[in-house]
């Protein structure tokens, strides 16, 4: 017997109380239950349309930030191929060289007008002319963890290649930079990557450009000129800085506390740039090669690629780990009516083989009474 039409209501009454859809059956409701609410589906699109903004944006932020580097290497391009260049080093690099060698010269000329650097108003050699004041080999280890500067007094009497025996500083007057630098290789037995060359007027203004240098003095020191300096730090600015550095009457050790003078000066310099992030500031970095273009030289082989990428290997390098030494020598003498500095060959020649191995520990330990300490009056 077949259901009462009272029946049919009642199931279907409760089929609608089952699924809240009147008249749906079984399957129908499967296949509402499957499909995607309208609000989930506007809120997936909304957010993948907010993926595809951040990644157009990430693109154009990458291709702003490329350009803007490369923006910056061109200037700094620029401002590199403006460096005063000339020639200087002679053959090529031997296999068994270790880090980088530079050798600094800061030069005695008495000109009226700046003599390097693109400032220059004269040439940086001229026979007879200048001789070199300082005369510095500084060494920087591959790892850039260490480094160490060596300086030969100016009067070192030595062999000068095709003009026998005189001062070392003679042999810029003869040859310029290209004899200098081969004059210190025959010396030392070192091979030496680059030159820089700096005079006093280029030394005043790059000491200026980069605002001066700051030095301590144990008790108070008379500079010529200038009256007693109190003991305490002194702030040196161009003018101050050269007559500090050239300084040697009225010094104790004479040329030797002129060259600890140099040396601490240098130490000061390298301190300010490295130390004060300069290397790895571009507007800063753009400013001291502005600086080095206008007032230093170098020798040709040192080209641009090769300063940009020096460069930024020594911005993290500690400049308290730079040490700083005198050539080893028997004090002054005579040679004929010259007062030098006699050059003691066979303690020179361990010193050289430890700068050329990098042996910083042979280098300390053998010849730590010649190594620059503490402050320097």
């Amino acid at each position: 017997m077949g259901p009462t039409p009272a029946a049919t209501d009642a199931d279907s009454q409760s089929a609608e109380a089952t699924d809240g859809t009147p008249g749906t059956s079984d399957g129908q409701q499967d296949l509402l239950s499957d499909a995607p609410p309208v609000r989930r589906r506007r809120k997936a699109n909304k957010w993948e349309r907010r993926r595809e903004k951040a990644k157009k944006y990430a693109k154009w932020v990458v291709a702003g930030l490329v350009a803007i580097a490369l923006i910056l290497l061109l200037i700094l391009w620029l401002i590199l191929g403006r460096i005063d260049r000339i020639d200087a080093i002679e053959g090529n690099r031997p296999a068994s060289a270790k880090g980088q060698t530079f050798l600094v010269l800061g030069l005695d000329r008495r000109s009226e007008v700046q003599t390097t650097g693109e400032n220059a108003e004269a040439d940086s050699f001229a026979p007879g002319e200048a001789r070199a004041d300082i005369i510095m080999l500084v060494h920087v280890a591959d790892d850039r963890e260490k480094g160490y500067a060596v300086s030969i007094p100016r009067d070192t009497w030595v062999d000068i290649p095709g003009h026998g025996e005189a001062k070392v500083n003679a042999a810029y007057s003869y040859g310029g930079a290209a004899l200098m630098t081969k004059t210190v290789r025959n010396l030392t037995g070192l091979w030496i990557d680059h030159v820089a060359v700096v005079d006093f007027e280029g030394f005043r203004q790059f000491t200026d450009a980069v605002g001066g240098v700051d030095v301590f003095f144990s008790e108070p020191v008379a500079i010529p000129g200038y009256g007693a300096w109190p003991q305490g730090v002194v702030h040196l600015d161009g003018e101050l800085a050269l007559s500090y550095v050239r300084q040697r009457y009225g010094l104790p050790g004479g040329d030797f506390d002129r060259i600890q003078r140099q040396q601490n000066f240098i130490r000061q310099l390298g301190a300010k740039v490295v130390d004060e992030g300069v290397l790895t500031n571009p507007a800063r970095v753009k400013a001291m090669l502005d600086h080095l273009a206008a007032n230093v030289t170098v020798d040709d082989t040192f080209g641009n690629f090769e300063m940009l990428k020096f460069g930024w290997s020594m911005r993290s390098f500690d400049t308290g780990n730079l040490a700083f030494y005198t050539v080893p020598n028997d004090g002054t003498g005579w040679a004929g009516d010259q007062s030098i500095v006699v050059y003691d060959a066979k303690d020179a020649a361990v010193m050289w083989e430890a700068f050329g191995d990098e042996n910083v520990e042979l280098l300390e330990r053998r010849f730590g009474d010649l190594a620059l300490t503490g402050a320097v009056n």
